[in-house]
């Protein structure tokens, strides 16, 4: 349970898209890894745990309260096959872009 791969990748891209400075896709990203994580009952162990909160910290720190919660609440109703084709396709802007 601990090595759901869903899970993970949802995480890595997140920090990816962090890392590129796509701080509302890693905001998006990172909320559809929580749904999934919380849906099937899978804990982040430790490591994964810090990376999370680094993650939602650099995030709301950078984008408003209203952007940040739009979308948290935008990633959290994505489909998992969704949120990895999001997280492939750099040209989509967010949920319901073509």
């Amino acid at each position: 349970r601990d090595s759901f791969l869903p899970g993970r990748l949802l995480l890595g891209f997140a920090r990816a898209a962090m890392g590129l400075n796509l701080f509302a896709r890693a905001v998006r990203l990172l909320s559809c890894h929580n749904a999934v994580q919380v849906a099937f009952g899978i804990p982040r162990p430790g490591v994964r745990q810090k990376l999370f909160e680094s993650i939602h910290s650099r995030c709301s720190a950078v984008l408003s309260k209203d952007e940040f919660e739009r979308h948290w609440e935008e990633g959290a109703k994505m489909p998992i096959k969704q949120a990895v084709d999001y997280a492939l396709n750099r040209n989509q802007d967010g949920p319901g872009t073509p």
